[in-house]
């Protein structure tokens, strides 16, 4: 391997150099003789390019289109020769393409030709070699089971697209499995006190997906915080940064028909002729209603609290089928009857059911907000997206009115039939959705505005 020792006056140009720079030998050994030939020819062809600095502006870009011979030391295949310290030499010896094209070399400004910052559209003139395009990281993006984070965080998947990133791996399990794939803490434990995952991050759920380890998630969304899934999320604040607002308002309460003489919990405990059974859907696991599904819904207080209005009043919740509980509130509806359902927005059931509307619920509004549709990323996972994708994801919003809408969509709601051939309550059409509401901001440059 040859030493090339050097000495720059522009040290303006020239700052923080290494006192010696490694040229590749392709592992073949060499005589003395070689070693000073290769030597001299690469200390001749430095100087020269510190002449063009001076002579064609600082980039160099127009000595290098003018001789082609220069371009001899760039190798679009061997690997970065590596320093003590794990540093590629990068522009100088062996250095494959891609690496100007995803910035990896670490080399200060002002070496050679600002390393790769300059090499890079250098090469991009006719005359020299193609730049290589580094093929783009997998993005393992997660989303809580539930129809409204699913057509949302489809918006986000199919932006990424658009941007080239096209390895996406998608994940969904419910909250509780979910956020500590993505946080790698402890899991919180279910109504009996057993833990609801095994390990640590829910680990042995990241192996089922492949992965070695907890956590496993980049990405998750859209995260209703600061409250209903503060459960999962507060503790761990150190570990991912909010990097997006879907939507601006997630409630969980209880809605009365538009034509209801009251619009308040109080108001409506104190109505005559109100029914007091309060209309739910049954969503559990293995209840048919995933896309419903709401693991903060049964427990809320305004339902539990022994001593608060409802309990004191004699309401009682009861659960049904989501096909049941649409045919149930649509004939009450029908009949202009009194009474109350518990859903929340943004969700399907607001596009099914429009003339529903949400009750003020009073001393309980602490308990059901404020929450916001976030988009969330691991700070550690970050640099697998560029800036511009980080933008756009910053850039989206999608709004509760178009949430209501795309989750309707995906249950066959505002649209003349299925968006897809595998729908039931279980399984939303999500992607396509998704795609229908992209395709129709398009037209007015919502869209395409996210990525200006």
């Amino acid at each position: 391997m040859g030493i090339l020792s050097h000495h720059v006056d522009h040290a303006e140009d020239f700052q923080a150099l290494p006192t010696e720079i490694a040229i590749s030998s392709n592992a073949v050994r060499m005589n003395s003789s070689t070693k000073v030939s290769i030597g001299l020819g690469v200390f001749v062809t430095f100087m020269l390019l510190v002449a063009s600095r001076h002579a064609s502006g600082r980039d160099g870009s127009n000595f290098l289109s003018q001789q082609s011979s220069l371009r001899a030391p760039f190798n679009t295949s061997g690997p970065v020769e590596m320093n003590a310290a794990g540093q590629g030499t990068c522009c100088l010896g062996t250095m494959p393409l891609a690496c100007c094209a995803t910035g990896c070399c670490p080399m200060p400004q002002g070496f050679m030709l600002d390393c790769c910052a300059e090499v890079a559209p250098a090469l991009k003139h006719p005359t020299a070699l193609p730049l290589v395009q580094a093929e783009k990281p997998q993005i393992v993006i997660g989303y809580p089971t539930s129809g409204h984070h699913n057509v949302t965080i489809w918006v986000y998947i199919k932006a990424l697209q658009q941007l080239d990133y096209q390895n996406i791996k998608i994940i969904t399990y419910a909250h509780p499995q979910l956020y500590p794939m993505f946080t790698g803490g402890e899991p919180v434990k279910d109504g009996n006190g057993t833990p609801v995952c095994e390990e640590t991050g829910c680990a042995e759920l990241c192996r089922a997906q492949g992965f070695s380890t907890s956590p496993c998630v980049d990405i998750v969304g859209s995260s209703d915080i600061p409250v209903n899934h503060a459960t999962w999320l507060e503790d761990f604040q150190d570990q991912y940064d909010v990097s997006g607002t879907a939507y601006e308002e997630d409630q969980i309460g209880l809605f009365a028909p538009d034509y209801a003489p009251f619009n308040s919990l109080s108001g409506a405990v104190a109505s005559n002729g109100l029914n007091k059974t309060i209309f739910g859907f049954l969503s559990g696991p293995a209840d048919g209603c995933d896309t419903a599904y709401c693991p903060k819904c049964a427990g809320q207080p305004f339902i539990t609290d022994s001593t608060g209005p409802l309990q004191m009043n004699n309401f009682v919740w009861k659960g049904f089928s989501c096909p049941d509980f649409e045919s149930i509130v649509a004939d009450k509806l029908a009949k202009r009857e009194s009474f109350l359902v518990e859903m929340w927005v943004p969700m399907f059931w607001n596009a099914r059911f429009p003339e529903l509307h949400m009750l003020n619920m009073e001393q309980y509004l602490d308990n059901v907000g404020p929450n916001q549709g976030k988009i969330l990323i691991r700070k550690d996972r970050k640099y697998k997206l560029d800036a511009k994708a980080l933008s756009v994801l910053s850039a989206i919003f999608i709004g509760n009115k178009n949430v209501n809408m795309m989750d309707g969509w995906a249950n066959g709601f505002g649209v003349d039939e299925p968006l897809c051939d595998y729908w039931d309550f279980d399984h939303g059409c999500a992607a396509e959705a998704s795609q229908k509401w992209i395709d129709e901001n398009r037209a007015n440059k919502l869209w395409d505005s996210f990525f200006w």
